[in-house]
């Protein structure tokens, strides 16, 4: 179990009953030095025993090898972070002035949510505005909904990725794959910064799953 941050509009594009996510991409650290080529995915066929290495374009790698680990493995769940609030009633009539925040703690709260303890930014199905978003990154485990089982994991670079897996992205159908791929490189430097897309850095594209929540106290 480890935790993946994602954004309001790709949690949406998770929850999406068509053209779900279903791969997400994430800048490899560099471990070694940047004028070294790559890296490169080793498999073993009998096995099924993976890893990856930095390679050399004149050697085409390493003695010893320079083994890279990915953050996370094939079969790894992933919790995922998100845009939350806790239970924290905005026009609860227990509250003395209507613009003075607090957290409302009470198991009988006479608000309409008195049921649910925590709130997501990516659903828009509640009337009552939420005063204090909190970041994805405090998100406990217990507020966590959305669970992914890791199937797959390579390594490339960014501006490799292609049409389809444009679309396992999350990046709904538009007019024509040049237009795919620019709301693609946008979003990316939207999320990196300003030149994220030119700079063309190395990935991990992680595929996966949707699975229900880990039972017998994984949490």
């Amino acid at each position: 179990m480890k935790p993946m941050l994602f954004s309001t509009e790709m949690v949406r594009a998770l929850l999406r009953d068509v053209n779900p996510k279903t791969q997400t991409r994430r800048i490899v650290k560099p471990k070694y030095r940047k004028d070294e080529a790559g890296y490169q995915v080793c498999t073993i066929q009998k096995t099924g025993e993976r890893w990856v290495e930095k390679y050399d374009d004149d050697e085409m790698g390493f003695d010893p090898p320079r083994y890279v680990n990915p953050p996370y493995q094939v079969g790894d769940i992933l919790w995922v972070r998100e845009t939350w609030a806790g239970k924290d009633c905005y026009q609860c009539p227990l509250e003395s002035d209507p613009y003075d925040y607090y957290p409302c703690v009470l198991d009988s709260c006479p608000c309409p949510f008195d049921k649910q303890k925590y709130f997501y930014r990516a659903d828009h199905n509640f009337s009552v505005d939420i005063r204090r978003w909190r970041p994805s990154i405090h998100m406990p485990k217990e507020a966590s909904r959305i669970f992914l089982r890791v199937t797959d994991i390579r390594v490339e670079r960014i501006q490799d990725i292609d049409d389809i897996d444009i679309y396992k992205e999350g990046i709904p159908a538009v007019h024509d794959a040049y237009s795919e791929r620019l709301a693609f490189s946008s979003l990316w430097d939207d999320i990196y910064g300003e030149g994220a897309w030119e700079r063309n850095d190395w990935v991990w594209v992680y595929e996966f799953k949707r699975c229900e929540k880990p039972q017998g106290g994984a949490l």
